[in-house]
């Protein structure tokens, strides 16, 4: 979802009065794909990141996916791995220490890790 641009201005002493100076366009939101990258064109890095709590994630970023694909391919890397977990912008967070079986699920649909 992408926000309206807008215009913003800002006021500045010159001395003898004030002045108001026009700034550029500002974009607004996050871009969002309009079609996915194959995925051998694709480099997927995967780490694992602590979180508060003593809580482990496993991370997959890299990826040049549209949301709803993004989306597709991290449901179904939580299915075949049995845990938990999010679709991010451009990364899959997946709940504990799970390096090795997400690199072997995301090479079995093609994505080249790194």
């Amino acid at each position: 979802m992408t926000k309206r641009k807008r215009q913003e201005d800002r006021r500045v002493s010159r001395g003898d009065g004030w002045e108001v100076i026009r700034r550029a366009t500002v974009e607004r939101g996050p871009k969002v794909r309009k079609q996915s990258e194959p995925p051998a064109k694709q480099r997927i890095k995967v780490r694992t990141e602590g979180r508060g709590g003593g809580k482990i994630v496993t991370i997959a970023q890299g990826f040049r996916l549209t949301p709803k694909d993004l989306k597709a391919l991290a449901k179904k890397l939580k299915q075949t791995i049995g845990v938990g977990g999010k679709a991010g912008d451009e990364h899959i967070e997946l709940q504990g220490r799970h390096v090795e079986k997400m690199v072997a699920a995301l090479e079995k649909a093609g994505y080249p890790v790194q």
